[in-house]
């Protein structure tokens, strides 16, 4: 830049999940930019603008941030020589108003722009964004550069359907492990349901054999019933037989 400021611009389609590691190796060899002899005072301040068109921390999303070396406790600025910016590419949704302002978002929706229609149409507005338009169409006639971008084009989309059956691979897995649980979880309630059905029939069982000895009792009782009538009733005769 015209005050000395190195820039490392990259934006990146396939999420290789080393974007952290990846851009602080970036910023520091921008960074590291003395001669031999030079002065500690002479190094340039270096910025690193990454564009993923992922979400770099699902956790916090967020459309456009801004990162510093800065104390953990009482957020001092330890340098402002060092910075990472991000703009995430799927949050545009989250843009603020500053945002809108630097017009952050206008230039996040031309980079996500899919026809040339639509790269004009946004573009025609601002003269910085139609020049890149223009440059972008002039490269996509160059045929060497076309092949280029079309084999990167089927790399990531490669990397993508990677990515995609390893995500798959990996949820699969979770699912065994979670039925694995499920089935442990259903053994051992089949073992308890097992348990409570062997007490129930003996219980059952234990209620069959009192309800069996009731009746008998029962019948016993009758039978006492009815023989304690008939003494009752050959005492009567006896005592009638008497008095005559």
């Amino acid at each position: 830049m015209n005050d000395s400021t190195l820039i490392n611009l990259e934006i990146q389609v396939a999420n290789e999940g080393n974007w952290p590691e990846r851009s602080l190796s970036y910023l520091c060899r921008s960074f590291d930019n003395l001669n031999e002899g030079e002065h500690y005072d002479n190094l340039k301040p270096a910025i690193y603008i990454g564009i993923p068109n992922f979400t770099l921390f699902p956790a916090h999303p967020e459309f456009h941030s801004s990162y510093l070396l800065m104390n953990e406790k009482k957020y001092t600025i330890y340098s402002d020589k060092l910075r990472l910016s991000v703009l995430n590419l799927p949050q545009i949704h989250l843009a603020t108003e500053t945002d809108s302002v630097h017009q952050l978002d206008h230039w996040a929706a031309l980079f996500q722009a899919t026809t040339w229609e639509d790269i004009k149409m946004i573009a025609s507005k601002n003269d910085t964004m139609q020049e890149a338009a223009e440059t972008m169409y002039r490269l996509s006639q160059n045929e060497k550069i076309r092949l280029q971008c079309e084999a990167r084009e089927r790399y990531y989309r490669d990397q993508r359907t990677h990515q995609y059956q390893l995500e798959k691979i990996k949820k699969m897995g979770e699912i065994e492990e979670k039925l694995k649980v499920i089935e442990g979880k259903l053994v051992i309630t089949e073992g308890k349901l097992e348990a409570a059905e062997g007490k129930l029939e003996a219980a059952i069982a234990e209620l069959q054999q009192r309800d069996n000895t009731i009746r008998k009792k029962d019948s016993l009782l009758h039978e006492t019933l009815s023989e304690l009538e008939k003494l009752r009733s050959e005492l009567a005769a006896l005592q009638t037989g008497t008095t005559t």
